[in-house]
């Protein structure tokens, strides 16, 4: 009947009255849960040996890759930068410092780091929490076998899927964890170390002087093309631009013109009127009393006008 439905107050009863019979803990609780990572960094020059090595001995010890990623490429001279490759790999938990100590054997250590993860309280809940579900759905089981009520039934199947979604989520969570703690997680970074000495052979400079004349080559084309794309994407700009510069050109032009005439006509009018070339009838009759501008002034008579000594 509904007075016999486990209501959700009834989650609150202790794990051991839940649980029923033979309902105690489980013996994995009691275990301790600690998930264990690790990080190790190495130098080498002889970067694929040491990489198809650490892969290898991941299946070796019963481990396998979950990622791996490789960067770069060779160096060829002294002063390049070499590959870089990072390795992460799942080993049983027993054989992770088995694997260190064989990855520290094949190159320089430059870092290491070592950390783990207890979960034991986190997983002895979970599992009791899973036990507490299980328990209780075992009884809405039984429960629905004996009800009569549509009432019942479907409130009864609304808890029991509940139950189902919460068995399922915490087996699932259990489930990760028991992966987790089961292999440890190694991460493997291998960084390529340059040529020590610098290559050498009867080729060596004119091998260098030829690259360096491929690449002064390169770099000129380069340049051109980019002003190529320059020129051609900002064509519309440029235009617009020379269109201005025409007509700014073009005004000073002719406003020079106009002004070189204007001092041309001025110059003239000077030079032959004289400092009273002026317009009009004034101007004339100055023009007229008045010696041209420059020309040498007339010499008096030493005897005297004919005139002027009559009405002496």
């Amino acid at each position: 009947t509904s007075d016999d439905f486990p209501k959700s107050d009834g989650m609150e009863l202790t794990y051991d009255e839940r649980a029923g019979n033979g309902g105690g803990s489980n013996s994995k609780a009691s275990a301790t849960k600690i998930i264990k990572t690790a990080r190790i960094s190495l130098e080498t020059r002889e970067f694929d040996a040491h990489v198809r090595h650490v892969r290898q001995q991941a299946e070796d010890m019963g481990g396998y890759i979950s990622d791996s990623y490789v960067d770069g490429k060779a160096p060829e001279y002294y002063d390049d930068n070499g590959r870089y490759a990072s390795i992460t790999v799942r080993v049983p938990q027993e054989r992770m410092e088995s694997f260190l100590s064989d990855t520290r054997g094949l190159a320089t250590v430059i870092n290491e780091s070592i950390g783990g993860d207890d979960i034991t309280f986190a997983y002895s809940d979970t599992e009791k929490r899973l036990e507490i579900y299980t328990s209780q759905r075992e009884r809405i089981l039984a429960l629905l076998e004996t009800a009569e009520n549509v009432e019942d039934i479907i409130e009864l199947e609304t808890e029991l899927s509940r139950l189902t979604y919460e068995i399922e989520d915490l087996t699932s969570s259990l489930r990760g964890w028991d992966d987790l703690v089961d292999y440890a997680t190694v991460t493997v970074e291998i960084n390529e170390l340059p040529p020590s000495t610098p290559a050498t052979g009867p080729d060596d400079m004119g091998t260098r002087i030829r690259e360096g004349w491929q690449g002064s080559l390169n770099g000129i084309t380069v340049f051109f093309q980019g002003l190529a794309v320059f020129l051609i994407g900002a064509s519309p700009v440029l235009l617009i631009l020379a269109v201005l510069a025409v007509i700014i050109i073009a005004f000073a032009r002719r406003y020079s013109r106009k002004r070189r005439a204007r001092r041309e006509q001025s110059g003239a009018a000077f030079t032959a009127g004289g400092p009273y070339a002026d317009t009009g009838r004034a101007g004339a009759k100055r023009q007229k009393n008045t010696p041209a501008y420059g020309a040498p002034a007339a010499e008096e008579k030493r005897d005297g006008d004919p005139n002027e000594t009559g009405n002496e």
